[in-house]
């Protein structure tokens, strides 16, 4: 059972990664001024949060989860941005949010 639950955990968190790493590649596209949570931010960043919402909402559904805010995934931008491993964080919590963990 753990182990079932520790693969589902993993491959969500490679499918949030490797999505992540797709939309950084057009980050350059968006460097305008959007306002976000907590003050002004690059107009990626909320254009990732809303593409990751969507992702997180479509495998919330399919485990009967309600759906999340864009202000819980900004929220979770946050709490990663800085870090080295920003896309690493960015994506498991995703994945954690998705799979209410």
């Amino acid at each position: 059972m753990m182990a079932a639950i520790r693969d589902k955990m993993t491959m969500t968190h490679e499918a949030f990664l490797e999505r992540l790493r797709r939309m950084a590649q057009h980050r350059h596209e968006r460097w305008d001024t959007v306002p976000g949570l907590y003050g002004p931010e690059p107009g990626w960043v909320l254009d990732e949060a809303e593409q990751m919402l969507a992702y997180v909402n479509e495998l919330g559904s399919q485990n009967g989860l309600p759906a999340a805010t864009v202000q819980e995934v900004l929220r979770i931008e946050s709490s990663a941005a800085g870090h080295c491993d920003y896309l690493d964080k960015y994506a498991l919590r995703c994945a954690f949010l998705a799979l209410g963990m």
